[in-house]
């Protein structure tokens, strides 16, 4: 656990050094409950600090978080000369009209995320798209790592270069998330100064309450005989929005309750002659609470973030749900239950 965090306010985007305005900054000591006033209306967004006692200056801060946000947040903390890493798990939860945000340490081994190389030529250097490559972390070969992110409140996908020998192999479009549960990718490396690539697959897999993103040459591949997939049905609906209005008449003067406004729609089925698959994808869900004047929450359910999610550019959506089923397995039963761990 962690012995002491300093949290500092963020306003505009812009960060306020606490040796300049320490009024900004608060400190939470280990097992500590303290109240906390935003001192702005718009930013709820705040930076953190691990306090080591010894040495005051050993880590740095952290990305930014917006305490707003419910759910949880898997955060990283560095010391400045990036030799060490703590995993920060934070949980914010409402209870009546306050919300409550609690700070976790976990151990490497047990935390959220994690990195894990099963190849046998290359090294992998991973890193968060909002970041510098230098501060990446390096997966040596059959190696694996615990991580979480720089910035969460920025788009949460990974950069990963390849190295052979001294040389590094970097292209943009080797960009992976953790949230393509069971879906296997498959990434075509050339390796410099020799005529020939390496075909690497990639797969998110969940053990006990941690995503693991591993990388592996699957060698069994060519080897493998499977039957012709041919489609039998595809059958595909996008919808560029659709908004939903509750309206109330009592008492008789009538009234808007609750307005839903749903944008980016799109469902998919798909059918032949190995596997039926399903998938449901929505960009943006937003609900108003206008149930009574004076409510406290008047915004009942919207992304954290809101922006990255209507970009036309970006690949990312707030709901993505596929369910694929192999068409080829006789009297088999199989449940899996996976377990919400981002």
């Amino acid at each position: 656990m962690c012995s002491n965090l300093v949290s500092e306010h963020r306003s505009s985007g812009i960060t306020t050094t606490p040796s300049r305005k320490k009024s900004n900054s608060f400190i939470l000591n280990f097992l500590s409950l303290i109240p906390l006033f935003f001192l702005f209306r718009y930013s709820k967004q705040v930076n953190i600090r691990v306090i080591d006692q010894e040495d005051k200056e050993k880590w740095t801060w952290t990305g930014a978080i917006d305490l707003s946000a419910i759910g949880t947040i898997n955060l990283l903390a560095r010391s400045a000369d990036k030799s060490e890493s703590k995993f920060l798990k934070i949980k914010a939860t409402t209870y009546t009209c306050s919300i409550y945000v609690e700070f976790e340490e976990q151990a490497p081994e047990e935390t959220s995320l994690r990195v894990q190389n099963d190849l046998e030529e290359l090294d992998i250097v991973f890193f968060q798209t909002c970041v510098k490559a230098g501060e990446g972390f390096t997966v040596p070969k059959h190696g694996s790592l615990p991580y979480a992110w720089h910035n969460p409140y920025r788009t949460r996908e990974i950069y990963v270069d390849f190295h052979y020998g001294s040389e590094v192999i970097h292209d943009t479009s080797n960009k992976f998330s953790f949230d393509a549960i069971n879906k296997t990718i498959e990434t075509v490396v050339p390796i410099p100064n020799e005529e020939r690539t390496i075909t690497i697959h990639t797969r998110v897999q969940i053990q006990g309450n941690t995503r693991i993103l591993r990388f592996y040459k699957d060698t069994d591949a060519k080897n493998k005989k499977k039957a012709d997939e041919v489609a039998l049905m595809s059958l595909q609906l996008k919808l560029t929005g659709i908004g939903f209005s509750l309206i109330s008449s009592i008492p008789k003067i009538k009234s808007e309750v609750i307005y839903a406004s749903i944008k980016g729609i799109e469902v998919a089925m798909l059918t032949t002659n190995l596997t039926q698959a399903v998938q449901l994808r929505v960009k943006y869900v937003n609900i108003d609470n206008n149930s009574y004047i004076g409510t406290m929450f008047p915004v009942f359910l919207t992304p954290s973030n809101p922006k990255d999610l209507l970009n036309p550019a970006s690949k990312s959506f707030f709901i993505d749900i596929a369910i694929l089923q192999n068409l080829e397995s006789k009297e088999v039963s199989f449940h899996s239950l996976v377990p919400c761990v981002y």
